[in-house]
């Protein structure tokens, strides 16, 4: 399980190359039970305190899928750099549907919806997505980005990504149940929005003389700010200014 770099070697003497290799402990630690391998490695170097190195083994895809199910948040990061390494290699769907899978664990809900839809378009343009499992897998990497653009409060597009899904795959209870959550929380944030805007916002200014009112008034009315702003004042005083300032 113990993977070194290409380049561990180089610039490297053989003697150097032995006296490293002296391993004085090793432990390895299983994580996850079968999922990520573990080597805590201690070598002893001439001249130098003992040194503790950690190195992770590369997973393959089915360790990763294995994995997934019940790894921490440690190991989830495990698997993820694998993936992205997997991904760097060769890009196909499997992998970056584990990957948006991990980082939705992860809550990286930006990068879990980009690499759903990576995984979808993919799928779509080198499977044949019209039969029964070509349908279910389109139903899941929808479901998949639509929980993270749910989660990340997005709700229209997880609403579309819902409907699609239970669309393609009547019999999965689950997106239907998505479906109507998100239907709801639409409704819901709706209507906190009509109520913000039946209320009509208003700040008050004041301040003594030359303390800026007129200046800031003026930025107000002239500046492109694309708000729609009205403005009133009342000027107290023998003479009026403001009525030519502004």
């Amino acid at each position: 399980h113990v993977l070194f770099p290409s380049t561990f070697g180089e610039g490297r003497t053989e003697k150097q190359l032995l006296t490293m290799s002296a391993i004085t402990m090793t432990t390895t630690a299983e994580c996850m039970g079968g999922g990520v391998k573990e080597s805590n490695t201690r070598r002893k170097v001439p001249g130098k305190k003992l040194s503790f190195v950690r190195v992770v083994g590369k997973l393959t895809l089915e360790e990763c899928r294995a994995g997934l199910q019940r790894a921490n948040k440690k190991a989830l990061k495990e698997i993820r750099t694998s993936l992205k390494w997997m991904i760097k290699e060769k890009e196909t769907w499997e992998a970056l549907e584990l990957r948006a899978r991990a980082n939705l664990r992860l809550e990286m809900l930006c990068d879990a919806a980009v690499d759903a839809g990576r995984a979808l378009s993919l799928y779509e343009r080198l499977q044949d997505s019209k039969t029964a499992n070509g349908r279910e897998v389109r139903a899941r990497l929808l479901a998949t980005r639509g929980k993270a653009l749910l989660d990340y409060g997005s709700y229209r597009s997880a609403a579309k990504d819902f409907a699609k899904a239970q669309e393609l795959h009547r019999s999965n209870g689950a997106y239907k149940y998505l479906h109507n959550l998100v239907k709801r929380k639409l409704e819901t944030a709706e209507k906190r929005r009509e109520d913000e805007m039946a209320k009509i916002p208003v700040t008050i200014i004041t301040g003594f003389l030359g303390s800026g009112k007129t200046t800031l008034l003026n930025h107000i009315l002239t500046e492109m700010h694309g708000k729609k702003l009205v403005v009133i004042e009342n000027e107290f005083g023998a003479v009026g200014v403001d009525d030519k300032l502004v």
